[in-house]
């Protein structure tokens, strides 16, 4: 498959929009990634973190502002195409992570052929 010229047109398109999905995602407890003092970021690290990444080694506010970070900044320079390969294994492992919680929490909810009262798996979106 060609991905120069003219074909690379869509993949510009999907890298930026992606690129813009992740960075309002990352920007859930205000302007700037890492709001400590923040309801947002302080219920992450609480109620997400705290009991479903205890596994990691050091405080859980610093495993939550790396999330916030390389949701900011890798979707900045993921959309711009500059380190993309290594913005997209940043976000690609952060997705990871969010799938990881959402099948912990949840279960697979009968995928792939379960029928779920709100009609979406909690994992969908981030396996995406």
């Amino acid at each position: 498959t060609k991905t120069s010229g003219i074909h690379s047109v869509p993949l510009v398109i999907l890298r930026v929009t992606t690129g813009a999905l992740m960075l309002h995602h990352g920007t859930e407890g205000g302007l700037l990634p890492a709001n400590f003092d923040s309801e947002q970021f302080k219920g992450f690290t609480t109620f997400i973190v705290d009991p479903y990444f205890s596994f990691l080694p050091g405080p859980s506010f610093v495993w939550s502002a790396v999330h916030d970070y390389v949701e900011f900044f890798g979707a900045i320079f993921f959309a711009l195409g500059l380190f993309t390969r290594p913005a997209a294994l940043s976000l690609l492992t952060t997705m990871a992570g969010a799938v990881y919680f959402h099948t912990s929490s949840t279960g697979w909810q009968g995928a792939p052929f379960g029928h779920v009262a709100n009609y979406s798996y909690d994992f969908e979106e981030p396996m995406l």
